[in-house]
């Protein structure tokens, strides 16, 4: 085969010019913009999520705190429910002053303000806390506040126990001793209403100021609170 003819050969498919296709290339990144507003938006994503989980923190310390709130006045209803012969015994060691419930009313802001010491250093720390708030150190001012809530928690815990330990023995005396029967009715039917020490303690509640703004009498007041009754605004 001639030099002509092996030319023609290679040559033979080889049809047009040649065409070469370059694909385009792909970027390494992201556009700088679409980036940023990507980064933005999984950032207020996180913080609503923190945001839920702080308010649902702070909720729950302040429905405790309204919880212990009404135990505390759930407590002395059952305490000043007891007659004070049922108290005399139970808590002979104690000096009248250092009764619960029982405070002189010259010493009532200081003894109440002992027993709600931790009542009321959470209050303060969850305005804190809301006011700090998204500062990283609003977590630890919620704490402290959780650590006071649980501390007057404990408190309201040993008063209970001191209201079970009374009211045991108001029953023992009830059945050992039939005057103390008829004791436990008179008390029940008119010294509860009329005693000066319980109506005492129903002043130093902070609710019952705002009630008497309302018009109501101190009367109504103690009834109200010990027989369950809720005076419904006209």
């Amino acid at each position: 085969m001639s030099i002509p003819q092996r030319n023609a050969r290679r040559h033979a498919h080889h049809v047009g010019p040649t065409i070469r296709f370059r694909l385009p290339s792909l970027p390494n990144a992201m556009p700088i913009s679409y980036e940023q507003d990507l980064l933005e938006e999984r950032q207020r994503a996180r913080v609503a999520r923190q945001r839920a989980v702080f308010r649902m923190r702070v909720d729950s310390i302040d429905y405790f705190l309204r919880d212990d709130e009404d135990h505390f006045r759930a407590l002395g209803v059952r305490y000043f429910s007891t007659t004070p012969q049922a108290r005399d015994r139970a808590l002979a060691p104690l000096l009248p002053f250092s009764r619960p419930f029982e405070v002189p009313q010259e010493r009532q802001d200081e003894e109440e303000g002992e027993l709600f010491t931790h009542h009321r250093y959470a209050r303060q720390f969850l305005l804190s806390a809301r006011a700090t708030w998204p500062e990283p150190r609003a977590y630890n001012i919620l704490r402290r506040a959780q650590f006071c809530q649980n501390k007057f928690w404990r408190q309201m815990s040993q008063l209970e126990r001191l209201v079970v330990a009374i009211e045991r023995i108001e029953s023992t005396m009830g059945r050992n001793d039939t005057d103390h029967l008829r004791i436990i009715e008179d008390w029940e039917g008119e010294g509860l209403w009329v005693d000066e020490r319980v109506r005492e303690w129903v002043s130093s509640l902070p609710e019952t100021a705002q009630q008497l703004r309302l018009g109501l009498s101190m009367d109504r007041i103690v009834t109200n609170l010990f027989t369950g009754e809720v005076e419904q605004e006209e």
